[in-house]
């Protein structure tokens, strides 16, 4: 029986994609949809509410702005099950009570029948009589498949790999491409002797249980002689992996790691494990509640701390020794159940699911417990990068737009055996006591090396005010203490450097400023709020609540920051913190305070060479930043993504050689570069997905630097790390902020 196809989705579901659909228009959209009253629903309009793309966006971008009661997609959920719940696609019911929830919700299993030996039993361990079914980039089929290498079991037990990226229409299927139009060569084949061969998973399941509608999950024991599922549940398959099969072993060198002696310990920890790690990840990834997020990111963290102490003193989780002998310890069901979420923790997890307090590479036992494990070839043979990161990536839009541009990362491994560390992450060789070579970076050798960004790539817009202060009197703008006002963001990198260049030159006294909040309203732009911590009402302009205001005196459409007043004549100077920065420092001398760093050299050669430090600085890595982050193809991305770590190489390289980008002196480069370094750790590593390294761990002269810098006179006041998580990541995706990094410095909140 094949899933019912949905509908065509409506001219309003597709536009609930575009960007130009705004959020008013949703929310009207959505109360439209609960007040419908008893009116009749065309087919439409039932395509439109079983549709997950227009339902899921409109939730969660309009949750926060609709005052509705409860959540959004928790009432239309409601109004689908209730009022036209027949007529909704089984796939796309599915769907919805998959994501509309606020919280995540463990899967159950349905399927709990045990394979056992003995006269009158109906699942007997025959060869080739039994068929797992897994998806490669599941950590619950990753259990079993472990256990089928572990035991040798791959001539008693066939097995298929699902695609590994989960479809909106029919869930897990059997394809050697997937929607996203990567080739998976081992998804090939069906051989569960279904007749005719399924085309999807659920058709197993329905072969067994015509009137099933439950969850449609990975992995599978099936049955091909009964034709029927006999478990789903991969707790149960491991155990019946464990001993159930001993007899089809043709060399059973693996122990019994299920130990009757240890079981109850074994269960106990499995149990605990499994609500605070391994399905902790998915309930911080997967929950829309900011407070929910935090309590299981908190519990996930505080039991890898108590796994990180257990393993302090011993190589497993629990001492067993087979037979009792002293030797060589051996892992239980309990370690291969942790290490299938260890190995995707910083390769999915941390980014994706925002489980980002710390890398499990940040913890010395656990890290190395992982690496003694993957050391099997019976371990790291059932483990492909690619296909978790696939699968993740490709599937995570099914849950919410937490891969809305449908992005895959560049970073595939957690580990790479040799070299230092640092050395190890960003991929490069060991050269003790030698000094890094400089990176190419001429244009021309870029266009060999790097991809061409193409289509997709972001283009940022050009600022349209730009006057500029004279102090030569040439400008109706002239330096005058008190006369000009500053509105920045303090999220924004480019009004970052304004403040932080007004605060080395000690200009607080005589340009005064005004912080917008962080979070921009859908429609109007950047607003006012002078409720939230750290944030100003206007004081310049009239008590305008938008700077958009600010523009439309003007006959401008603008609505950018930051934005440099005169006071003195109600005009807007400048809205180009490049020209804004400058001015500061050259024109405004005036306005200085006393001990103003000189930031732009007077030497004709020095400056040249600043103004090419600044090239290479805005376009890798300032505004490189954002050509990743919001690419929206995955060749724009690729190669904004590695001429962004080329340059931080280059930056790295000069730093090992003098105390500051042009050399001992603090310069106008280093203000440039300071709002990218400050916030990547915590912000760019993760939302803007340049995870090949971040700067504490693997660039030591950029980090030194950083911390040189940050303590400088006025630029701690001038910097606002917790504005600048809470404005990046609370308008994006599920609108969750991290709770991480902890790293090994903090800045001042």
């Amino acid at each position: 029986m094949h899933a019912v196809r949905p509908a065509k989705p409506s001219l309003l579901v597709q536009r609930c994609w575009d960007a130009t659909f705004t959020a008013r228009s949703m929310v009207h959209f959505i109360r439209g949809v609960l007040h419908a009253g008893n009116a009749p629903m065309t087919d439409r309009q039932d395509s439109d509410l079983a549709c997950y793309a227009c339902v899921r966006m409109l939730a969660l971008r309009c949750q926060a702005k609709s005052r509705l009661p409860v959540c959004p997609g928790k009432l239309i959920q409601d109004r689908v099950k209730s009022r036209r719940a027949s007529t909704v696609p089984h796939s796309h019911r599915r769907c919805l009570s998959l994501t509309l929830c606020c919280s995540f919700q463990q899967t159950v299993t349905t399927f709990r029948s045990q394979v056992s030996s003995g006269s009158g039993s109906l699942s007997e361990p025959d060869k080739d009589r039994y068929h797992l079914v897994v998806a490669l980039p599941c950590s619950n089929s990753h259990r079993t498949l472990m256990m089928r290498s572990l035991k040798g079991l791959q001539d008693a037990i066939t097995v298929d790999y699902v695609n590994p990226e989960l479809t909106l229409e029919h869930g897990w299927v059997y394809s050697t491409t997937g929607k996203s139009g990567i080739d998976y060569p081992a998804c090939a084949r069906e051989r569960s002797g279904l007749q005719p061969q399924a085309q999807y998973l659920y058709q197993l399941y329905q072969k067994g249980n015509p009137e099933f509608t439950g969850t449609v999950s990975v992995p599978i024991l099936w049955d091909k002689k009964q034709q029927t599922v006999v478990n789903n549940d991969s707790g149960q398959i491991m155990e019946m992996l464990n001993s159930a099969f001993d007899e089809l072993c043709p060399q059973p060198t693996c122990p019994d790691l299920f130990p009757g002696h240890l079981q109850e310990e074994i269960n106990q920890l499995n149990d605990y494990m499994s609500d605070t790690i391994n399905t902790g990840v998915y309930k911080c990834g997967f929950t829309q509640s900011q407070e929910q997020y935090e309590t299981a990111c908190v519990s996930l963290f505080d039991a890898l701390d108590q796994l990180e102490q257990r393993l302090q003193g011993q190589r497993y989780l629990i001492p067993y020794y087979p037979g009792g002998q002293p030797g060589s310890p051996s892992p239980t069901l309990a370690d291969y159940r942790l290490f299938a979420t260890l190995i995707r923790f910083d390769v999915v997890y941390y980014l994706i699911f925002k489980t980002n307090i710390r890398h499990i590479r940040d913890y010395p036992n656990l890290q190395g417990f992982m690496e003694d494990l993957y050391s099997d070839p019976a371990i790291s043979s059932t483990v492909d990068f690619g296909q978790i990161k696939s699968g993740y990536w490709w599937s995570m839009n099914l849950r919410g737009p937490l891969n809305p541009k449908d992005r895959l990362p560049l970073n595939s491994e957690p580990f790479i055996p040799k070299g230092p560390f640092h050395r190890r992450v960003l991929g490069l060789p060991e050269q003790p006591g030698g000094r890094q070579q400089e990176p190419v970076t001429s244009d021309k050798a870029e266009v060999k090396q790097q991809p061409k960004e193409g289509k997709g790539a972001f283009v940022r817009g050009e600022s349209q005010h730009r006057n500029w202060i004279r102090a030569d009197g040439s400008s109706p703008y002239q330096p005058e203490k008190g006369r000009y006002h500053l509105y920045i963001a303090n999220n924004c990198p480019w009004c970052h450097r304004t403040a932080v260049t007004r605060a080395l030159l000690g200009m607080q006294d005589s340009v005064s400023m005004d912080v917008l909040f962080y979070q921009r309203d859908p429609d109007r732009g950047w607003q006012f709020n002078p409720e939230a911590p750290g944030c100003t009402p206007d004081t310049a302009s009239g008590g305008i609540h938008f700077i958009r205001q600010l523009y439309e005196r003007f006959g401008s459409n603008e609505k950018s920051v930051p934005v440099l007043f005169d006071k003195k004549t109600m005009t807007i100077v400048s809205n180009e913190s490049a020209d804004i920065i400058r001015m500061f420092a050259t024109e405004c001398q005036a306005m200085h305070g006393p001990n103003a760093a000189s930031l732009v050299p007077a030497d004709p050669a020095k400056l040249q060479q600043l103004e090419d430090i600044n090239a290479w600085v805005y376009s890798d890595i300032a505004n490189g930043a954002y050509r990743a982050g919001f690419a929206s193809s995955q060749p724009a991305y690729e190669a904004a993504y590695r001429k962004f770590f080329s340059a931080l190489d280059r930056a790295e390289l000069l730093l090992s050689q003098h105390k500051f980008l042009l050399g001992d002196a603090l310069s106008e480069a280093d203000v440039r570069l300071f709002p990218t370094i400050f916030r990547f750790d915590h912000v760019y590593y993760l939302r803007f997905l340049l995870e090949k390294a971040m700067i504490v761990e693997s660039y030591p002269n950029l980090q030194r630097w950083l911390m040189d810098f940050y303590q400088l006179p006025g630029v701690a006041d001038a910097s606002n790390i917790d504005h600048c998580k809470k404005g990046y990541f609370g308008r994006h995706g599920t609108n969750i902020v991290p709770l991480g990094p902890k790293l090994n410095y903090a800045f001042r909140q």
